[in-house]
């Protein structure tokens, strides 16, 4: 079965989705394999009903960004096939930045159109958002929308990635962040949530660093590794990874400990039994 049916009654309907389509010389077979792969990671996000009510639709905004998502996600994964076919029959050769300046326009499309789709599904009541597993996890979560997370790090009003980050916002909630919005709630702290939303921002950005796919970053993360593609390799880039991993850890564990000594200190003096600044005393506390 030919997947790409489902949402492209001809090749030229496909080409109008994607660049550069008419001049690789692709078809839906040869596509096929790629078309399949790339409708799981959509349908993963926006549930398989979605997918066939929107393709039951005809000339609507979300059938075009829909159409545009696929189509790009599909051209990214396969051009790499396409440059090392034409190089080995001796039609053309494609220089690395030429490679990775298409699949980089590729990737863009694809999370432009994706974001796009999701603002749609998400307003719009006929499509029944609510109702599927993603949204149904955003019970009880602290950071509800895109704008809650964009105020304390800049994603790009990226939907897609917003929404793949609900069920490591879950988690951090779980393991350890709701601890401290009872804390702050119990103390009267209100002057310390945008310190903890920080960090768990931070958090949230650090585990999609090791766990996402660098093409599943939203651009303002992305970018960095784009810019230096010509002199990166798989460890190289996954060290740079690794390691700013780690400095949004470093910055989020700093806040959790500042917000810890203001509590600390917002609780009074204790009284350990020992007055720290008796002269008999070896340190003084200064």
């Amino acid at each position: 079965m030919l997947v790409l049916t489902q949402l492209f009654p001809t090749l030229a309907d496909f080409t109008e989705a994607a660049p550069g389509v008419e001049k690789a010389g692709v078809n839906f077979a040869s596509l096929n394999a790629m078309a399949i792969s790339a409708r799981k990671s959509i349908t993963g996000v926006i549930s398989e009903s979605i997918w066939t009510q929107i393709a039951g639709e005809t000339d609507t905004d979300a059938l075009m960004y829909l159409r545009s998502a696929w189509a790009n996600r599909i051209m990214y994964g396969y051009h790499i096939f396409i440059t090392v076919s034409n190089r080995h029959e001796k039609k053309a050769d494609t220089y690395k930045y030429e490679l990775e300046a298409m699949r980089r326009q590729y990737i863009d499309n694809y999370h432009n159109a994706m974001d796009s789709l999701l603002h749609i599904l998400s307003e719009d009541p006929a499509y029944n958002w609510s109702n599927t597993w993603i949204a149904r996890q955003m019970d009880g979560l602290r950071l509800l929308t895109v704008l809650d997370f964009e105020a304390f790090y800049s994603i790009d009003t990226s939907y897609l990635y917003f929404m793949r980050t609900v069920p490591i916002q879950k988690k951090e909630l779980l393991m350890t962040f709701n601890g401290y919005y009872e804390k702050l709630n119990a103390a009267g702290r209100n002057d310390l949530l945008p310190n903890l939303d920080t960090a768990l921002v931070y958090t949230i950005i650090a585990r999609t660093l090791l766990q996402f796919d660098i093409i599943e970053l939203p651009p303002t993360i992305r970018n960095y590794f784009d810019d230096n593609t010509l002199s990166r390799n798989g460890k190289d880039e996954r060290d740079a990874l690794t390691n700013m991993a780690d400095n949004f850890l470093s910055d989020a564990d700093s806040l959790l400990g500042n917000i810890d000594l203001a509590l600390t200190d917002s609780s009074g003096d204790v009284d350990t039994g020992t007055n720290l600044n008796d002269e008999g005393n070896k340190y003084y506390l200064m």
